[in-house]
């Protein structure tokens, strides 16, 4: 697959993945394959409809639905995105998708300019049980941004803290966590 990617014979990427995922029974390997075959959809190839449809024919409801999320915000289809979140519960999803969910959420609440909703997705991605290293951080900066916003300096300082706590890699992130840390304390 990697080698039909980098020839960029996408069709056929495509077609080892789908005949991987189907051969499987188990779930996370299935989403695997699957979430491959979604990012050339939607990277290389820029077909949302193969994307939706690779999303679907996913064998674990939750992933399916995490993967649907993706695609849509992915081509910023935000408002089909919120509609179709309205009755999910991202906290029963597998916890290897939880964080990243809430920060998909809290990017297009962003795009939407909805700053309470923003803020409350990007708290949820920081606390989920599982998250990222990346995605963590990330939520924690992104909360003390928007709490320094808000005049509220405590709690930007808090978040700020919080994120270069994650990890002491060098992460993009980090650093404007720490950027702004220094100006916040300053």
């Amino acid at each position: 697959v990697k080698r039909l990617r980098a020839e960029k014979r996408y069709d056929e990427a495509l077609q080892k993945l789908e005949a991987l995922a189907t051969k499987t029974d188990e779930p996370g390997e299935n989403y695997t394959y699957v979430s491959q075959a979604i990012d050339i959809a939607v990277d290389s190839l820029k077909n949302a409809d193969r994307a939706l449809a690779l999303a679907a024919s996913l064998k674990d409801p939750s992933l399916r639905d995490f993967a649907k999320l993706r695609v849509l915000a992915d081509f910023e289809r935000y408002d089909e995105a919120l509609a179709f979140m309205r009755d999910k519960d991202v906290t029963a999803w597998p916890v290897r998708v939880r964080g990243q969910a809430h920060g998909i959420l809290a990017t297009i609440y962003h795009e939407k300019k909805d700053v309470t909703a923003e803020l409350a997705q990007w708290q949820l991605a920081a606390a989920a049980p599982g998250t990222e290293v990346g995605v963590r951080g990330l939520a924690h900066r992104e909360a003390g941004v928007l709490f320094q916003k808000e005049g509220n300096a405590a709690k930007a300082e808090e978040q700020f803290r919080k994120a270069l706590d994650v990890t002491p890699a060098n992460y993009a992130w980090r650093v404007e966590s720490l950027i702004a840390l220094s100006r916040l304390l300053i």
